[in-house]
């Protein structure tokens, strides 16, 4: 069953590799967290780096979505049977075309996560371990923290020309 899984999986993050472009901060203006708890203070910390972005976070809880109906959360009975997301609770955050997206998850729910990460529209890709192909950016970090990968991030991109082509 969990081969099944692992072979969706892999599909959605093989197919993503086309051209990746690293993004000029200062056009940076939509920024995706996938992340367990939601961190408050993040669009400060782009605030306080002198850019004004507009966050959004996706998380996941464990537990049945009763009358809940917010899109940025998934919970444990919207995974199908190979603990995978269905394609209606993921659908709009996925239809997004943020500008950044950073997977920062140290859950269980990885699997779930990663994969509405590989099917997401945004344009550069963040995580903090390799998955594949998924990543344009990878931040290797033991423990996942959104704020941490944030700093790195913006160092980063702040030390590269805008739109370097890679193939």
């Amino acid at each position: 069953m969990f081969k099944i899984r692992d072979k969706i999986l892999s599909k959605a993050i093989n197919k993503r590799w086309e051209n990746v472009y690293y993004p000029d901060l200062n056009a940076i203006r939509t920024v995706a967290y996938i992340c367990g708890e939601v961190p408050s203070d993040l669009e400060r910390l782009w605030q306080k780096a002198g850019f004004e972005v507009k966050v959004t976070c996706y998380s996941f809880a464990e537990g049945k979505r009763t009358d809940d109906l917010s899109w940025n959360k998934l919970y444990s009975s919207d995974l199908n049977i190979w603990k995978l997301p269905k394609a209606k609770p993921i659908n709009q955050f996925v239809e997004k075309e943020f500008d950044v997206l950073i997977l920062a998850e140290k859950q269980p729910s990885r699997e779930a996560l990663t994969y509405v990460c590989a099917v997401s529209k945004a344009k550069f890709k963040v995580g903090s371990q390799q998955a594949g192909r998924l990543f344009d950016l990878v931040i290797g970090q033991e423990q996942p923290d959104a704020v941490k990968i944030t700093s790195q991030l913006i160092k980063i991109l702040s030390n590269l020309k805008p739109a370097i082509k890679m193939n």
